[in-house]
């Protein structure tokens, strides 16, 4: 569990940092910090999804390796609990070998069972990061049009409040033939 909170704690600094489109001083969004967001969401987003892959790939080869071990011990286990020797109306249930198996080998299956639950657990966090950057594109894309508006009305704005000036025109003059 001590693993899982360290890689959660170092994500969310990695993600705050590319979240904040808030400029703490004035405390608005200032175009520069929003392109920069847009622009840096592709590679975020792709640095996410390659995290989520990695973590996916070394919980299955965790798994296999565990599933492994169990298959192991539990065909020692019903071996030793189930001798050929007994008849089969005396042997032990599935889930009765799975029961002896898991008191015998206490230690090792509950650190068998903690490594996959870090494991299930930062791939689903990865997975609900994504999730969130998703949502996070949308809020951008609100954000930049909101922007663009504000200031297509801040040039109106601008052009209607300048004093008419007329403009001085000259006649034509006709080309001599």
């Amino acid at each position: 569990m001590k693993d899982y909170i360290t890689y959660i704690e170092e994500q969310l600094k990695i993600f705050r940092k590319d979240v904040n489109v808030i400029d703490e001083s004035i405390n608005e969004v200032t175009p520069l910090l929003l392109n920069t967001s847009l622009a840096i969401y592709t590679v975020v987003s792709s640095a996410l999804n390659a995290e989520y892959q990695r973590k996916k790939k070394e919980l299955r080869t965790v798994n296999n390796n565990f599933q492994s071990w169990w298959d192991e011990k539990y065909i020692i286990t019903r071996r030793r609990l189930n001798p050929d020797s007994a008849p089969k109306n005396k042997w032990l249930s599935k889930g009765e070998i799975e029961s002896e198996l898991r008191y015998e080998y206490k230690k090792e299956y509950l650190e068998w069972r903690n490594t996959l639950d870090d494991l299930e657990m930062s791939k689903s966090f990865v997975l609900r990061l994504l999730g969130q950057w998703d949502t996070h594109s949308k809020i951008l894309n609100t954000l930049s049009y909101n922007m663009q508006s504000e200031l297509k009305a801040l040039e109106l704005g601008e052009m209607s409040s300048r004093p008419y000036a007329p403009v001085e025109t000259k006649p034509i003059r006709k080309k001599k033939e």
